[in-house]
Order: C-alpha cells, then sequence, then structure tokens
C-alpha cells in the first residue's frame, strides 16, 4: 500500500477529476449557453459520455495499480446474492425510482428526458453507455475511493458511508431527491462488493438499473404530457366570458 500522504494525493485528485472538475465544466458550458441539443446531437453526446467514462476508468485503474489496491476481485455468485441483487433492483425500479422522479423538479426532467434515446439505434448505444457508466463508476467510487478511504481510516463502512456520500454528490444535477436515493443506492452497491469480494455484481446491479430506468423517465414524460394536454382540453372547453 502506498504511503498515508501518497493516498491523500490520490483521493485528492479524484475528487477533483470526479466531482470538482465536471461541476466547473457544466457551469461553464451553461454560461456560455453551449448545451448539447439532444434532438439534434444524440450519438455525440453518447459518445462523448462513453469516451469520458473510459477516461475516468483508466485513471482509477492507473491510481489503483499505483496504490496496490484490488480492483475487480472475485466473480463469486451464488442464488442468495442473485436474490438480493433482484431484490435489490426491484426495490430501485418499482419504488424508489418512481417516487425520486414525482419530486424531480420540472427542468431537471427536461433535461434527464432530452438524453434519453428516443429511437431504436439510439436505444442500442445506451445499453453501452449505460455499461461504460456502471463500470466507470465502480471501478471508482467502490474500489478506488473506497480503497483510499479504507487505508486512511480502517474502518470498512465508515469508508463505505464517504464513498456513498462521494457518489451521491457527483449525481446532485438530477436533484436534491437523487442525490439522497444515490446515497443508499451507493450503500447497497457497496454491500455487494463486502458480500461477494468483487465488482462483478454491483457493476451488473448498476448497468441493469442504468439500462432500464428509462422506461420510468419516459413514462414520466408521458404522464406529464398527458396532463398537459387534459389540461389545455379543460381550458378550451370552459365557457368564455362574452365581450
Amino acid at each position: 500500500m502506498p504511503s498515508l500522504p501518497s493516498s491523500l494525493f490520490f483521493l485528492c485528485l479524484l475528487v477533483y477529476i470526479q466531482l470538482i472538475y465536471p461541476a466547473g465544466a457544466r457551469r461553464r458550458a451553461a454560461q456560455a449557453d453551449h448545451a448539447i441539443q439532444p434532438t439534434v446531437s444524440h450519438w455525440i453526446h453518447y459518445l462523448v459520455r462513453i469516451a469520458t467514462a473510459f477516461s475516468q476508468a483508466g485513471v482509477g485503474l492507473i491510481i489503483a495499480s499505483l496504490s496496490q489496491l484490488p480492483v475487480f476481485g472475485s466473480k463469486y455468485l451464488d442464488l442468495r446474492t442473485a436474490l438480493f441483487a433482484v431484490g435489490f433492483l426491484a426495490l430501485n425500479m418499482a419504488l424508489i425510482d418512481p417516487v425520486e422522479w414525482k419530486y424531480t423538479s420540472e427542468e431537471i426532467r427536461v433535461k434527464i428526458v432530452g438524453f434519453l434515446p428516443h429511437t431504436a439505434p439510439e436505444r442500442l448505444i445506451w445499453i453501452a453507455v449505460s455499461l461504460a457508466i456502471a463500470v466507470s463508476e465502480e471501478i471508482i467510487y467502490r474500489a478506488v475511493f473506497f480503497g483510499l478511504l479504507y487505508h486512511l481510516i480502517g474502518i470498512y463502512w465508515v469508508a463505505g458511508a464517504i464513498s456513498a456520500i462521494l457518489f451521491s454528490i457527483s449525481h446532485r444535477g438530477y436533484g436534491p431527491i437523487a442525490v439522497g436515493s444515490t446515497f443508499f443506492a451507493g450503500l447497497g452497491l457497496q454491500w455487494f462488493v463486502q458480500l461477494t469480494g468483487g465488482l462483478y455484481v454491483s457493476i451488473g446491479v448498476h448497468f441493469i438499473h442504468n439500462s432500464f430506468a428509462l422506461v420510468y423517465r419516459l413514462r414520466g414524460k408521458q404522464e406529464s404530457e398527458a396532463e398537459d394536454s387534459a389540461a389545455e382540453e379543460k381550458e378550451a372547453a370552459m365557457p368564455r366570458p362574452s365581450e
């Protein structure tokens, strides 16, 4: 393992790469009004996200190698773990995701829906986007962030909780409700790492959630559009005062 100063340096470097620099880049893009128009540039946007995810994962793997941290670990999976994974996904996708979407602001909803795929080819590349993000974030948060913090603190779940906090902060662009739900998701994914001794189950759970969560987002969009249409029809049917 590296020295404490080296661990702190790598920890600060990852915080900058994952949390500070992306936030500044988003602010600069918003101020310059250079936001990508999803209806025009979905493929470019997706390819950029894949490239970004792989570059972040690459940095994480380099830091893990220099710090002598295990990354992917065991491929252990038994029936109990598989059932836990299915239950965890069901809880998130059937209960937490719809509640989170319900209380997400309209501005954030528009941005999320704009990023989602709308055609069959886009849905195919969305699978690649979901996998790249899942692999990258699990390497960064469940292996490298956690490994460095565990080396510094020495208490498994304190390191896991701090890693989950950092994971949730990285999702702050989706609103405060998402930050809370992502924190508990991070703890759950860390539990799978502890249970199996590797990242494979947590990557699988993360990937499946990212891939299919769009169903709730698009359903939410459809429900919102239906409500707007009904409101417009109701307003149009109301008698107007004679002039």
